[in-house]
């Protein structure tokens, strides 16, 4: 977390442009990384990365806001999701329905957002030349949507036909169980997609031009504190901070916790030493072991649990993959932790079976145990930290140009 100390206060020579502050601490980047980055935040609390690249052929830029479907009313599940869907409808600037779209496709552009957990994130392409122009009518989904009525009913249609398609979704059936089989009460719970049924009374209340509930949802959690921003473009970084200072300040503060965490893991005591059997859509058989993890992200120095993971997933002699392998029981096997919620993880274990291995799958579980339990007795050498931080630097140094729509 960045100190106060970290930041110089810039007063641009342009009265028109609201002030803001500079992060001062030089930015590590690959060797191999020919473009500029800067972080600047506003003084309604937003962050923004700044990235100039003189050679893009693309402009893009992408906002998160630190909250998502966890935060639903409990009687309004997906309420995060048809929020995100609705901003797209016009704002007080451009309240044509469709001025957004409608100029990216024109300019050679697009865009998308999704709803998670605890974050919704909003992203576009555009042709270099148009970044301001796709910015101006970006920026106003967050101050001055306007949630227009008549969109209401298409966009409730969107929302359904997406938690329809999930029906047929391996994954999302079993993420939906997961969630089903977590603590009572817990927002885990949720039901974050959303459909016709769950969210039929907001859609009411628009049609009807009642504020309640969906407009003061908005209203209490899109805070500018907590949204970061970037934006990738040719123009300069003066150019690029100015930018972004001008029409991104109108967003306001609304004084509320900038970063909300859940803490309380959903799966306690009493939910675990589960053995649950999914029926997939698709023709498959996979054991998958998840471990209910304390929130990591204290640890991104060190990264204990992608420790963890080097050897668990590795797949050389004396490894747990190799010796299920041997007995022609896995095809594949695939570890590490993963971020449910900002507040807690899980460490999933992900295997992949054999017809035989399927017969098996009492024993491929018993051996994964065990070999967890040697690696808990186990004392490790200090090379193996080295090891994996050297082959990150490696990575890091020989980091690939991405492209600017999914960097």
């Amino acid at each position: 977390m960045a100190t106060e100390a970290q930041w110089r206060r810039v007063s641009p020579p342009r009265s028109e442009v609201p002030p803001y502050s500079q992060f001062v601490k030089p930015i590590q980047k690959s060797q191999q990384d020919d473009r500029e980055y800067r972080i600047i935040k506003l003084d309604n609390g937003l962050e923004a990365t700044l990235v100039h690249d003189l050679k893009a052929d693309k402009a893009a830029a992408s906002l998160d806001v630190a909250v998502g479907h966890l935060s639903d009313p409990d009687d309004m599940p997906g309420l995060a999701h048809f929020c995100e869907h609705l901003l797209f409808m016009g704002t007080e600037q451009f309240p044509k329905e469709n001025e957004y779209s409608e100029f990216l496709s024109k300019n050679n552009g697009a865009s998308n957002a999704y709803t998670s957990t605890s974050n919704t994130n909003y992203y576009f392409s555009v042709a270099t030349a148009q970044l301001p122009g796709a910015l101006a009518r970006f920026a106003g989904f967050f101050h001055c949507p306007l949630f227009a009525p008549s969109c209401t009913s298409r966009e409730l249609n969107a929302v359904d036909s997406e938690h329809k398609k999930n029906h047929q979704s391996d994954l999302w059936r079993i993420f939906q169980v997961s969630k089903h089989l977590s603590k009572d009460g817990h927002p885990w719970r949720k039901f974050g997609s959303g459909n016709r049924e769950s969210l039929s009374k907001a859609a009411k209340d628009l049609k009807a031009k009642q504020k309640l509930p969906l407009i003061e949802w908005w209203s209490k959690e899109y805070c500018a504190s907590r949204m970061h921003l970037c934006v990738l473009g040719k123009e300069s970084l003066d150019e690029l901070e100015e930018l972004v200072s001008t029409l991104f300040s109108p967003i306001p503060n609304r004084q509320v916790d900038p970063l909300p965490m859940f803490y309380d893991h959903p799966f306690g005591p009493d939910e675990k030493g589960t053995l649950v059997s999914v029926q997939t859509i698709m023709t498959m058989h996979v054991i998958e072991i998840s471990i209910p993890l304390e929130y990591q992200g204290f640890n991104w120095r060190h990264k204990p649990a992608n420790f963890l993971a080097h050897f668990i997933g590795h797949e050389g002699p004396g490894s747990l993959y190799s010796y299920l392998k041997q007995k022609h029981w896995v095809s594949g096997l695939r570890a590490g932790p993963q971020v449910a919620v900002r507040g807690f993880e899980f460490f999933h274990l992900t295997i992949y079976l054999t017809s035989e291995g399927f017969k098996n799958y009492k024993s491929v579980i018993l051996s994964t145990y065990k070999y967890l339990s040697m690696l808990r007795e186990s004392t490790f050498e200090r090379y193996h930290q080295e090891e994996i931080a050297s082959l990150s630097e490696t990575r890091f140094r020989f980091l690939e140009k991405k492209r600017p729509d999914t960097y």
